[in-house]
Protein backbone atom coordinates (compact mmCIF):
# COMPACT_ATOMS: atom_id res chain seq x y z
CA UNK A 1 0.00 0.00 0.00
CA UNK A 2 1.17 3.32 -0.86
CA UNK A 3 2.60 5.05 2.59
CA UNK A 4 1.18 8.31 3.42
CA UNK A 5 4.84 10.81 3.52
CA UNK A 6 4.30 11.08 -0.44
CA UNK A 7 1.84 12.68 -2.49
CA UNK A 8 0.06 9.16 -3.97
CA UNK A 9 -1.29 9.71 -7.28
CA UNK A 10 -3.59 6.46 -8.44
CA UNK A 11 -3.68 6.13 -12.25
CA UNK A 12 -6.78 3.62 -13.19
CA UNK A 13 -6.28 2.71 -17.18
CA UNK A 14 -2.73 1.53 -18.40
CA UNK A 15 -3.75 3.03 -22.28
CA UNK A 16 -1.96 6.00 -24.06
CA UNK A 17 -3.80 8.27 -21.70
CA UNK A 18 -2.69 7.30 -18.62
CA UNK A 19 1.01 6.32 -19.24
CA UNK A 20 1.44 9.44 -20.71
CA UNK A 21 0.23 11.48 -17.47
CA UNK A 22 2.52 9.35 -15.41
CA UNK A 23 5.24 10.13 -17.17
CA UNK A 24 4.38 14.07 -17.37
CA UNK A 25 3.83 14.19 -13.36
CA UNK A 26 7.38 12.29 -12.85
CA UNK A 27 8.60 15.15 -15.16
CA UNK A 28 6.67 18.04 -14.00
CA UNK A 29 6.90 16.64 -10.50
CA UNK A 30 10.33 15.19 -9.45
CA UNK A 31 10.46 12.68 -7.20
CA UNK A 32 7.78 13.86 -4.93
CA UNK A 33 4.65 11.91 -6.11
CA UNK A 34 4.40 7.92 -5.83
CA UNK A 35 3.13 6.77 -8.70
CA UNK A 36 0.83 4.32 -9.09
CA UNK A 37 -0.59 2.73 -12.48
CA UNK A 38 -3.46 -0.29 -12.72
CA UNK A 39 -3.87 -1.98 -16.18
CA UNK A 40 -6.36 -4.01 -15.98
CA UNK A 41 -5.52 -6.27 -19.04
CA UNK A 42 -2.54 -8.58 -17.91
CA UNK A 43 -0.07 -7.08 -20.32
CA UNK A 44 2.43 -4.29 -21.10
CA UNK A 45 0.49 -1.05 -22.19
CA UNK A 46 0.52 -0.60 -25.81
CA UNK A 47 -0.63 1.48 -28.50
CA UNK A 48 -4.32 0.81 -30.31
CA UNK A 49 -3.55 2.91 -33.87
CA UNK A 50 -1.35 -0.02 -35.12
CA UNK A 51 -4.33 -2.45 -34.36
CA UNK A 52 -6.28 -2.22 -36.92
CA UNK A 53 -3.65 -0.93 -39.33
CA UNK A 54 0.23 -2.36 -39.69
CA UNK A 55 0.31 -4.64 -36.55
CA UNK A 56 -2.96 -6.35 -37.83
CA UNK A 57 -1.38 -6.65 -41.52
CA UNK A 58 1.46 -7.90 -39.97
CA UNK A 59 4.03 -5.39 -40.75
CA UNK A 60 4.68 -4.37 -36.99
CA UNK A 61 5.23 -6.88 -34.54
CA UNK A 62 4.56 -7.28 -30.42
CA UNK A 63 7.65 -4.99 -29.52
CA UNK A 64 6.17 -2.20 -31.99
CA UNK A 65 3.04 -1.58 -30.32
CA UNK A 66 4.43 -1.56 -26.97
CA UNK A 67 4.30 2.16 -25.41
CA UNK A 68 7.20 1.51 -23.22
CA UNK A 69 9.41 -1.65 -22.50
CA UNK A 70 9.04 -3.04 -18.98
CA UNK A 71 12.19 -1.52 -17.71
CA UNK A 72 10.87 2.28 -19.12
CA UNK A 73 8.64 1.95 -15.58
CA UNK A 74 10.78 0.91 -13.07
CA UNK A 75 13.51 3.36 -14.60
CA UNK A 76 11.06 6.22 -13.40
CA UNK A 77 9.83 4.71 -10.37
CA UNK A 78 5.91 4.17 -12.08
CA UNK A 79 4.89 0.89 -9.98
CA UNK A 80 3.20 -0.24 -12.64
CA UNK A 81 0.63 -3.03 -11.88
CA UNK A 82 -0.77 -4.92 -14.26
CA UNK A 83 -4.20 -7.48 -14.03
CA UNK A 84 -5.15 -4.69 -11.50
CA UNK A 85 -8.41 -4.41 -11.35
CA UNK A 86 -10.42 -1.79 -9.81
CA UNK A 87 -13.80 -2.22 -8.59
CA UNK A 88 -15.02 0.62 -6.33
CA UNK A 89 -14.08 3.94 -5.63
CA UNK A 90 -14.69 5.82 -2.62
CA UNK A 91 -14.37 9.24 -2.94
CA UNK A 92 -14.87 10.02 0.95
CA UNK A 93 -11.75 7.66 1.97
CA UNK A 94 -9.91 8.86 -0.88
CA UNK A 95 -9.32 5.25 -1.88
CA UNK A 96 -9.85 2.54 -4.73
CA UNK A 97 -10.69 -1.07 -3.68
CA UNK A 98 -9.35 -3.40 -6.41
CA UNK A 99 -11.01 -6.75 -7.46
CA UNK A 100 -9.47 -9.40 -4.76
CA UNK A 101 -10.41 -6.89 -2.04
CA UNK A 102 -7.08 -4.78 -1.77
CA UNK A 103 -7.48 -1.48 -1.32
CA UNK A 104 -5.11 1.75 -2.72
CA UNK A 105 -5.79 4.78 -1.02
CA UNK A 106 -4.55 8.26 -3.29
CA UNK A 107 -4.00 11.55 -2.66
CA UNK A 108 -5.13 12.44 -6.63
CA UNK A 109 -6.72 10.12 -8.75
CA UNK A 110 -6.74 9.76 -12.83
CA UNK A 111 -9.50 7.90 -14.59
CA UNK A 112 -8.28 6.75 -17.91
CA UNK A 113 -10.46 3.84 -18.43
CA UNK A 114 -11.32 4.07 -22.07
CA UNK A 115 -14.20 2.06 -23.68
CA UNK A 116 -14.84 -1.39 -24.81
CA UNK A 117 -16.07 -2.08 -28.53
CA UNK A 118 -19.69 -2.05 -28.54
CA UNK A 119 -21.56 -5.09 -29.46
CA UNK A 120 -24.23 -5.30 -31.61
CA UNK A 121 -27.56 -5.81 -30.05
CA UNK A 122 -28.90 -8.27 -32.59
CA UNK A 123 -29.62 -12.16 -32.41
CA UNK A 124 -26.21 -14.09 -32.82
CA UNK A 125 -23.76 -11.81 -31.38
CA UNK A 126 -22.02 -13.67 -28.92
CA UNK A 127 -21.45 -16.73 -31.68
CA UNK A 128 -17.55 -17.75 -32.37
CA UNK A 129 -16.38 -15.78 -35.07
CA UNK A 130 -18.28 -12.50 -34.50
CA UNK A 131 -15.53 -10.93 -33.52
CA UNK A 132 -14.70 -7.19 -32.19
CA UNK A 133 -11.29 -5.10 -32.45
CA UNK A 134 -9.45 -3.01 -28.48
CA UNK A 135 -6.33 -5.69 -27.74
CA UNK A 136 -3.34 -6.80 -29.13
CA UNK A 137 -5.26 -10.43 -28.38
CA UNK A 138 -8.30 -9.51 -30.56
CA UNK A 139 -5.74 -8.20 -33.73
CA UNK A 140 -4.12 -11.64 -33.35
CA UNK A 141 -7.22 -13.75 -33.73
CA UNK A 142 -8.89 -11.25 -36.38
CA UNK A 143 -5.75 -12.12 -38.42
CA UNK A 144 -5.60 -15.53 -37.77
CA UNK A 145 -9.44 -16.30 -38.44
CA UNK A 146 -9.70 -14.37 -41.66
CA UNK A 147 -6.78 -15.52 -43.08
CA UNK A 148 -8.05 -19.30 -42.90
CA UNK A 149 -11.67 -18.59 -43.92
CA UNK A 150 -10.33 -16.08 -46.91
CA UNK A 151 -13.48 -14.02 -46.46
CA UNK A 152 -14.75 -11.51 -43.67
CA UNK A 153 -17.64 -9.15 -43.19
CA UNK A 154 -17.21 -6.24 -41.57
CA UNK A 155 -19.59 -4.08 -39.96
CA UNK A 156 -19.39 -0.26 -39.40
CA UNK A 157 -18.55 2.59 -41.80
CA UNK A 158 -16.47 3.93 -38.77
CA UNK A 159 -12.83 4.41 -38.84
CA UNK A 160 -12.21 0.74 -36.93
CA UNK A 161 -14.31 -0.97 -40.02
CA UNK A 162 -12.93 0.87 -42.39
CA UNK A 163 -9.15 0.15 -41.29
CA UNK A 164 -10.11 -3.37 -40.46
CA UNK A 165 -11.52 -3.49 -44.13
CA UNK A 166 -8.41 -2.02 -45.32
CA UNK A 167 -6.04 -4.22 -44.14
CA UNK A 168 -7.74 -7.29 -44.57
CA UNK A 169 -7.75 -6.73 -48.02
CA UNK A 170 -4.21 -5.84 -48.37
CA UNK A 171 -3.92 -9.67 -46.82
CA UNK A 172 -5.95 -11.10 -49.71
CA UNK A 173 -8.67 -11.17 -47.42
CA UNK A 174 -12.01 -11.29 -49.67
CA UNK A 175 -14.08 -8.36 -47.34
CA UNK A 176 -17.47 -7.34 -47.37
CA UNK A 177 -18.44 -4.14 -45.83
CA UNK A 178 -21.59 -3.08 -44.48
CA UNK A 179 -22.38 0.33 -42.89
CA UNK A 180 -26.10 2.07 -42.56
CA UNK A 181 -24.30 4.84 -43.67
CA UNK A 182 -24.23 5.78 -47.12
CA UNK A 183 -21.43 6.72 -47.28
CA UNK A 184 -17.83 5.36 -45.20
CA UNK A 185 -16.49 8.13 -42.74
CA UNK A 186 -19.55 10.43 -43.52
CA UNK A 187 -20.36 10.86 -40.00
CA UNK A 188 -16.44 12.89 -39.05
CA UNK A 189 -15.12 13.39 -42.43
CA UNK A 190 -18.25 14.70 -44.47
CA UNK A 191 -19.66 13.62 -47.50
CA UNK A 192 -17.40 14.40 -50.11
CA UNK A 193 -14.05 12.89 -48.58
CA UNK A 194 -16.81 9.97 -47.60
CA UNK A 195 -17.39 9.25 -50.97
CA UNK A 196 -13.55 9.27 -51.74
CA UNK A 197 -13.04 6.70 -49.22
CA UNK A 198 -16.00 4.63 -50.44
CA UNK A 199 -14.73 4.92 -54.25
CA UNK A 200 -11.36 3.93 -53.36
CA UNK A 201 -12.25 0.62 -50.62
CA UNK A 202 -14.18 -0.44 -54.04
CA UNK A 203 -11.27 0.04 -56.30
CA UNK A 204 -9.35 -2.21 -53.69
CA UNK A 205 -12.18 -5.07 -54.25
CA UNK A 206 -14.00 -4.13 -50.76
CA UNK A 207 -17.40 -4.98 -52.11
CA UNK A 208 -19.16 -2.05 -50.00
CA UNK A 209 -22.97 -2.32 -48.66
CA UNK A 210 -24.09 0.73 -47.58
CA UNK A 211 -27.88 1.45 -45.91
CA UNK A 212 -27.24 -2.28 -45.22
CA UNK A 213 -28.35 -2.77 -41.14
CA UNK A 214 -27.47 -5.88 -39.76
CA UNK A 215 -30.13 -7.47 -38.28
CA UNK A 216 -29.08 -10.97 -36.96
CA UNK A 217 -25.89 -13.43 -37.27
CA UNK A 218 -26.94 -17.11 -38.23
CA UNK A 219 -25.11 -20.14 -36.79
CA UNK A 220 -25.46 -22.87 -34.67
CA UNK A 221 -22.66 -22.17 -32.38
CA UNK A 222 -20.45 -20.65 -35.16
CA UNK A 223 -21.04 -17.98 -37.29
CA UNK A 224 -22.15 -19.04 -40.54
CA UNK A 225 -23.66 -15.89 -42.26
CA UNK A 226 -24.73 -12.31 -41.79
CA UNK A 227 -28.27 -11.31 -42.51
CA UNK A 228 -28.67 -7.22 -43.31
CA UNK A 229 -31.80 -5.09 -44.34
CA UNK A 230 -30.40 -3.27 -47.82
CA UNK A 231 -28.13 -6.71 -48.13
CA UNK A 232 -28.21 -9.94 -49.47
CA UNK A 233 -26.83 -12.89 -47.08
CA UNK A 234 -23.54 -12.96 -46.85
CA UNK A 235 -21.98 -16.52 -45.70
CA UNK A 236 -18.74 -15.71 -44.08
CA UNK A 237 -17.57 -17.58 -41.07
CA UNK A 238 -15.75 -14.45 -39.49
CA UNK A 239 -17.62 -11.32 -39.04
CA UNK A 240 -15.66 -8.30 -37.22
CA UNK A 241 -18.10 -5.56 -35.68
CA UNK A 242 -17.07 -2.09 -35.95
CA UNK A 243 -19.44 -0.22 -33.94
CA UNK A 244 -17.28 2.17 -31.97
CA UNK A 245 -17.08 1.81 -28.42
CA UNK A 246 -18.37 2.26 -24.52
CA UNK A 247 -16.83 4.65 -22.20
CA UNK A 248 -16.04 3.07 -19.22
CA UNK A 249 -17.92 5.13 -17.05
CA UNK A 250 -18.87 2.52 -14.32
CA UNK A 251 -16.60 2.92 -11.54
CA UNK A 252 -17.46 6.92 -11.98
CA UNK A 253 -20.79 6.38 -11.84
CA UNK A 254 -20.63 4.09 -8.97
CA UNK A 255 -18.99 6.76 -6.59
CA UNK A 256 -21.35 9.52 -7.95
CA UNK A 257 -19.27 11.53 -10.82
CA UNK A 258 -21.02 13.60 -13.22
CA UNK A 259 -21.27 12.10 -16.57
CA UNK A 260 -21.69 13.67 -19.81
CA UNK A 261 -21.68 13.16 -23.52
CA UNK A 262 -21.98 9.33 -22.32
CA UNK A 263 -17.92 10.13 -20.70
CA UNK A 264 -17.19 11.18 -17.47
CA UNK A 265 -17.94 15.21 -17.25
CA UNK A 266 -14.46 17.10 -16.48
CA UNK A 267 -13.85 21.21 -16.46
CA UNK A 268 -11.32 22.53 -19.01
CA UNK A 269 -8.38 21.55 -16.31
CA UNK A 270 -9.50 18.13 -16.13
CA UNK A 271 -10.93 17.51 -12.60
CA UNK A 272 -14.57 15.70 -12.43
CA UNK A 273 -16.90 16.70 -10.40
CA UNK A 274 -15.93 15.31 -7.36
CA UNK A 275 -12.57 16.73 -5.65
CA UNK A 276 -9.02 15.18 -6.46
CA UNK A 277 -10.30 13.16 -8.76
CA UNK A 278 -9.49 13.33 -12.53
CA UNK A 279 -10.09 12.25 -16.01
CA UNK A 280 -8.69 11.86 -19.41
CA UNK A 281 -8.96 10.27 -22.52
CA UNK A 282 -11.75 8.64 -24.50
CA UNK A 283 -13.91 8.15 -20.88
CA UNK A 284 -13.31 11.89 -20.71
CA UNK A 285 -15.99 14.70 -21.11
CA UNK A 286 -13.58 17.88 -21.13
CA UNK A 287 -14.96 21.32 -21.15
CA UNK A 288 -13.25 23.11 -24.66
CA UNK A 289 -13.13 27.05 -23.84
CA UNK A 290 -12.66 27.16 -28.08
CA UNK A 291 -15.60 24.83 -28.39
CA UNK A 292 -17.51 26.71 -25.73
CA UNK A 293 -19.17 22.85 -24.58
CA UNK A 294 -17.72 19.38 -23.66
CA UNK A 295 -15.82 17.85 -26.06
CA UNK A 296 -15.43 13.73 -25.76
CA UNK A 297 -12.46 12.75 -28.50
CA UNK A 298 -11.54 9.06 -29.07
CA UNK A 299 -8.41 9.35 -30.72
CA UNK A 300 -4.70 8.75 -29.98
CA UNK A 301 -3.28 12.38 -30.20
CA UNK A 302 -5.89 13.39 -28.08
CA UNK A 303 -5.34 10.57 -25.29
CA UNK A 304 -1.00 11.53 -25.39
CA UNK A 305 -2.43 15.16 -24.57
CA UNK A 306 -5.01 15.08 -22.45
CA UNK A 307 -2.61 12.56 -20.24
CA UNK A 308 -0.24 15.10 -20.04
CA UNK A 309 -2.18 18.44 -19.43
CA UNK A 310 -4.31 16.03 -16.48
CA UNK A 311 -0.73 15.38 -14.68
CA UNK A 312 -0.46 19.29 -14.58
CA UNK A 313 -3.59 20.23 -13.04
CA UNK A 314 -3.09 17.41 -10.81
CA UNK A 315 0.40 19.04 -9.87
CA UNK A 316 -1.79 22.31 -9.48
CA UNK A 317 0.10 23.59 -12.50
CA UNK A 318 -1.88 25.80 -14.81
CA UNK A 319 -3.57 23.75 -17.00
CA UNK A 320 -6.75 24.55 -19.47
CA UNK A 321 -7.54 22.49 -22.41
CA UNK A 322 -7.20 24.35 -25.04
CA UNK A 323 -6.73 22.50 -27.59
CA UNK A 324 -8.17 22.26 -31.35
CA UNK A 325 -8.53 17.77 -31.46
CA UNK A 326 -6.61 16.49 -33.91
CA UNK A 327 -6.84 12.71 -35.60
CA UNK A 328 -5.63 10.93 -38.57
CA UNK A 329 -5.70 7.96 -40.62
CA UNK A 330 -4.93 5.89 -43.54
CA UNK A 331 -6.52 3.82 -45.63
CA UNK A 332 -4.02 1.62 -47.96
CA UNK A 333 -1.98 4.45 -49.07
CA UNK A 334 -4.06 7.54 -48.76
CA UNK A 335 -3.51 9.64 -45.98
CA UNK A 336 -6.36 11.27 -43.78
CA UNK A 337 -5.95 13.97 -41.43
CA UNK A 338 -8.70 15.91 -39.44
CA UNK A 339 -8.78 19.20 -37.10
CA UNK A 340 -11.96 20.29 -35.23
CA UNK A 341 -14.27 20.19 -32.90
CA UNK A 342 -16.07 17.03 -34.26
CA UNK A 343 -20.47 16.84 -33.92
CA UNK A 344 -22.71 16.76 -37.67
CA UNK A 345 -20.88 18.44 -40.58
CA UNK A 346 -24.39 20.26 -41.40
CA UNK A 347 -22.11 21.53 -44.51
CA UNK A 348 -19.29 21.58 -46.07
CA UNK A 349 -17.10 23.54 -48.65
CA UNK A 350 -14.69 20.74 -50.43
CA UNK A 351 -11.50 21.50 -52.77
CA UNK A 352 -9.63 19.68 -55.02
CA UNK A 353 -6.09 20.06 -54.18
CA UNK A 354 -2.71 18.52 -55.07
CA UNK A 355 -4.69 15.26 -56.49
CA UNK A 356 -5.96 14.87 -52.96
CA UNK A 357 -8.96 17.22 -51.53
CA UNK A 358 -9.68 19.58 -48.10
CA UNK A 359 -12.96 19.74 -46.29
CA UNK A 360 -14.29 22.77 -44.79
CA UNK A 361 -17.02 21.71 -41.94
CA UNK A 362 -19.86 24.26 -40.86
CA UNK A 363 -22.82 24.19 -38.31
CA UNK A 364 -24.97 27.02 -39.00
CA UNK A 365 -22.21 30.08 -39.63
CA UNK A 366 -19.32 28.64 -38.06
CA UNK A 367 -16.23 26.65 -39.08
CA UNK A 368 -16.16 23.38 -36.71
CA UNK A 369 -13.57 21.29 -38.73
CA UNK A 370 -11.35 20.58 -41.51
CA UNK A 371 -10.46 17.52 -43.11
CA UNK A 372 -8.10 16.36 -45.82
CA UNK A 373 -7.34 13.80 -47.76
CA UNK A 374 -3.63 13.00 -49.52
CA UNK A 375 -2.99 16.89 -49.40
CA UNK A 376 -0.05 18.51 -48.32
CA UNK A 377 -0.68 20.63 -45.53
CA UNK A 378 0.31 20.83 -41.93
CA UNK A 379 -3.16 22.24 -41.19
CA UNK A 380 -1.87 25.18 -39.41
CA UNK A 381 -3.76 27.27 -41.03
CA UNK A 382 -6.98 25.57 -40.68
CA UNK A 383 -6.26 25.43 -36.58
CA UNK A 384 -6.16 29.22 -36.48
CA UNK A 385 -9.34 29.48 -38.68
CA UNK A 386 -10.73 27.39 -36.09
CA UNK A 387 -9.14 29.02 -33.36
CA UNK A 388 -10.36 32.23 -34.53
CA UNK A 389 -13.70 31.01 -35.13
CA UNK A 390 -14.09 31.68 -38.68
CA UNK A 391 -17.13 32.08 -40.44
CA UNK A 392 -18.59 30.78 -43.59
CA UNK A 393 -17.44 34.08 -45.65
CA UNK A 394 -14.05 33.66 -43.91
CA UNK A 395 -13.97 30.41 -44.92
CA UNK A 396 -14.80 30.33 -48.54
CA UNK A 397 -12.72 33.16 -49.54
CA UNK A 398 -9.92 30.67 -47.72
CA UNK A 399 -10.80 27.66 -49.88
CA UNK A 400 -10.82 29.72 -53.09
Amino acid sequence: SLSDTKDAVLIIGAGLAGVSAAEALREEGGPGEEIVVLGGEPELPYDHPPLSKGYLRGEAGDDDVRLHPRAWYAERGIDLRLGAVADAIDPGRHDVTLAGGARERYDRLLLATGGRPRRLPVPGSDLDGVLTLRTVGDADLIRAAAAEAGRCAVVGGGFIGVEVAASLRALGVEVDLLMIEERVLEGPLGRALGERLTALLRDRGVRVHPRAEVTAFHGESELVSVAARGAPAIQVPVAVVGAGIAPATELAEAAGLQTDLGGIACDQAFRTSVPDVFAAGDVAAVWSPLAGRRLRVEHWAEALNQGKLAARSMLDVEAAYDRVPYFFSDVFDSSIEYVGFGGPVEDEIAVERDGGMMAYHLSGDRLTGVAKLDVDDDLQRARELLRAGATRAEVEAEAG
